[in-house]
């Protein structure tokens, strides 16, 4: 034991031996008890209000353990917990607000006020409402449970973000100050300047600390939505359904339907959906980068969510826990999602409609699936194939791996689908004159270039964000000006072809300017904001006027 756990003293006292043990080089310490057992060395015993365990009683920076799960109440302060993850440890647990105890409570109480409604409506005995609460006991606990492990995923995605966005971070903390009741001081989190300060010296937000910038994050979402008019949208109904066990829904339903706190749950269940599947910053960023509402922010990822089937290709990939590297599994969680919303709050905002939007896009953006890999112009294809390759070696199942492939190339599907729809155009010539121009104007290779430009703070990944969008953009509106001109007979290459010699002279131009950036050995980023204004000027030069 002596060896195992590094203790050279023969004898020690109880109280010296837990402390050697806390202070042992293991994998994981469980805390079970009840009492604070580490504090942050900024702190002091008499501040913890816990004397008992003053004797024994470990700093943060002192645990040399890889992990820690806390099982029971305050076994670390806050304080501590940041301590330990700047030193690299890892605290996995998350415990956000006693997430599961809340959890549970919440499920109890819209459960007892679904079956009193049904009591004084003498549609329930009580002998019935007493065994209906024993026997879904179990599937409350996984309702909690499924919660909890899409936010500790969240969280863990994120903490591969931070470093990149720890300037975002900064500014989401301000904004959550602002309008969402968050001390940064009493939560212990860092201000602007100590970020800046951890940035130094590659050191970054912790997990305790994303843990709490996630619970403000969701629940100043719940508020903000609260009063939103598409809460009532039948359309959410399964989100309200999802707060209750099966054995309810059923028989049930129309009661769910009206529900007391109808509007509540359908708040909470989208704000934590929303988070657990993007993260606490992505709300704030769209905002930004869009002028958006928070609201309208959630509706746009709602829409794209469904559209492109997310939900059904998490709970596969989730499936392969302990089967292949977390690592794996967190790259296969795509970031079409946030593309798309974004294209969503761009284009389509003013007439956003759940039900509509989703019936509109989905079918058709399933037909574009099902179109790949066998449209990709061939260095897409390549990209393709070196991916699906990848995966499968790193143990993805082959079906899967190819979906996730696809996942790649699905982001201009939604304009594809607005071209074939407003011209008439059939959506697989729409896609292929898509990438006939890609190829003509070097397009594919400006995105791939794009796609590698190094991220080194919040601004060039923001910049980053945007070229890729404007590229598509642009190169949306060049296969609308093909598909609307003069020749609408004959494949793709001749068509994009005809259009070519219609307009030599601004393609010429802007061809030029793309040989020009080929030959750079070292792009930044200001040569890509030309480019992007160049394609601007060539969208609108190649126009058809009629």
């Amino acid at each position: 034991m002596q060896v195992r756990f590094g203790i050279e003293k023969g004898n020690v006292t109880p109280d010296q031996l837990i402390r050697l043990l806390l202070k042992s080089p293991v994998d994981l310490i469980w805390n079970g008890g009840i009492g604070t057992y580490v504090k942050a060395s900024s702190e002091n015993n008499a501040a913890e209000g816990n004397k008992t365990h003053d004797a024994l009683r470990v700093n943060g920076s002192e645990l040399r353990c890889k992990v820690i799960g806390e099982g029971g109440n305050l076994g670390l302060t806050q304080a501590a917990r940041v301590e330990y993850g700047l030193r690299g440890g890892v605290s996995l647990t998350d415990f956000i607000d006693n997430s599961s105890g809340v959890g549970c409570s919440d499920h109890e109480v819209n459960i007892k006020i679904l079956l009193n409604d049904l009591q004084s409506k003498n549609r329930l005995t009580e002998r019935r409402r007493n065994f209906l609460l024993r026997s879904m006991t179990d599937e409350v606990a996984e309702l909690v449970l499924a919660n909890n492990y899409s936010q500790v995923q969240a969280i863990g995605i994120a903490q591969t973000q931070v470093d990149v966005r720890h300037k975002e971070y900064a500014d989401l903390i301000s904004y959550l100050e602002k309008h969402a009741g968050l001390d940064h001081g009493l939560e212990f989190l860092p201000d602007k300047e100590q970020l800046e300060e951890r940035a130094s010296k590659e050191l970054y937000l912790t997990r305790p600390e994303i843990s709490v910038i996630t619970s403000y994050m969701k629940m100043h979402l719940k508020a903000e939505l609260a009063d939103v008019e598409y809460l009532d949208d039948a359309y959410l109904l399964p989100c309200l359904y999802g707060a209750f066990p099966s054995k309810l829904i059923q028989p049930y339903k129309s009661t769910i339907q009206t529900h007391a706190l109808r509007r509540e749950i359908v708040a909470t269940q989208l704000a934590n959906s929303i988070v657990n599947l993007l993260g606490p910053s992505f709300i704030y960023r769209m905002v930004v980068s869009t002028a958006s509402s928070l609201a309208e922010v959630v509706k746009a990822a709602v829409i794209a969510r469904d559209v492109f089937q997310v939900q059904d290709q998490l709970r596969v990939i989730e499936e392969l826990d302990y089967k292949i590297a977390a690592a794996t599994q967190a790259v296969m969680v795509s970031r079409l999602i946030r593309r798309v919303t974004r294209w969503l709050l761009r284009n389509r905002r003013s007439n956003l409609t759940l039900a509509e939007e989703v019936k509109f896009f989905a079918s058709r953006v399933n037909k574009f699936r099902r179109m790949l890999p066998a449209k990709l112009p061939p260095d897409y294809a390549l990209m393709f194939q070196e991916k699906h390759a990848h995966l499968t070696e790193n143990g993805v199942p082959d079906t899967l791996a190819m979906e996730i492939c696809r996942s790649d190339f699905l982001f201009p599907a939604t304009s594809f689908i607005e071209i074939s729809h407003a011209s008439g155009e059939p959506l697989g010539n729409v896609v292929d004159i898509y990438y006939a121009i890609g190829e003509q104007l070097q397009l594919n290779w400006l995105g791939k270039i794009i796609n590698l430009l190094p991220v080194a703070n919040y601004w060039q990944a923001q910049a980053r964000e945007t070229y890729l969008d404007d590229l598509a953009w642009q190169q949306r509106a060049l296969t609308d000006n093909v598909v609307k001109s003069a020749s609408r007979r004959g494949r793709a290459p001749t068509r994009v072809a005809k259009w070519v010699t219609d307009n030599a002279v601004p393609i010429a131009r802007a061809n030029n300017m793309l040989t020009q950036l080929q030959g750079e050995s070292q792009p930044d980023y200001a040569m890509f904001s030309v480019a992007m204004r160049e394609l601007l000027t060539l969208a609108q030069a190649t126009a058809r006027k009629d």
